[in-house]
């Protein structure tokens, strides 16, 4: 079902399409050193999510260290362009270093999602999600969906990122 799967230490990934896969274009689980460079993520539908690009980790062990996706493309997904699923993770899991730069996404459900886990008493993940001179949109619902990410957990930052025609 997905396009590329990624676990590892110290990987480059560079000009590669993934399109009409069946669940993601490309799935991120735990990694250490991660470039993602003028990739496409396009076209997913079948099973959920769809998305382009799920960075989810399945255990709270697992980290996102040095991710970086740079001129990334992700469009025509039945699911989100870009997701960060981040419920598994906690703050033993250190804190998650995710940039996107220069990334475009659009004709997605949502551009970009960025989900955390507000359980109280968690300890919740730390960390920095940056986005940067990104451009999103148009989308059939929002641009950024910012969900369940507590005061106490990651900063999400965006610089020089551009929003446009959202659908609702």
């Amino acid at each position: 079902g997905d396009g590329i799967g990624v676990s590892g230490d110290n990987i480059t990934i560079r000009r590669c399409v993934c399109d009409g896969n069946h669940r993601q274009g490309m799935s991120v689980f735990s990694v250490r050193n991660l470039l993602v460079e003028d990739t496409v993520l396009s076209n997913t539908q079948g099973t959920p999510p769809q998305a382009g690009l799920d960075i989810e980790p399945d255990l709270a062990s697992e980290s996102l260290k040095n991710v970086v996706f740079r001129n990334c493309t992700s469009f025509g997904n039945a699911g989100n362009g870009f997701e960060t699923y981040l419920v598994q993770l906690n703050k033993k899991s250190g804190p998650v270093d995710i940039t996107f730069e220069n990334c475009r996404s659009w004709d997605n459900r949502n551009d970009a999602i960025v989900t955390c886990d507000n359980r109280k008493g968690q300890e919740h993940v730390t960390g920095l999600i940056r986005y940067l001179n990104c451009k999103f949109g148009p989308s059939r619902h929002a641009n950024v969906k910012l969900a369940a990410i507590p005061a106490n957990s990651i900063d999400v930052k965006f610089v020089d990122t551009v929003l446009t025609n959202a659908s609702k």
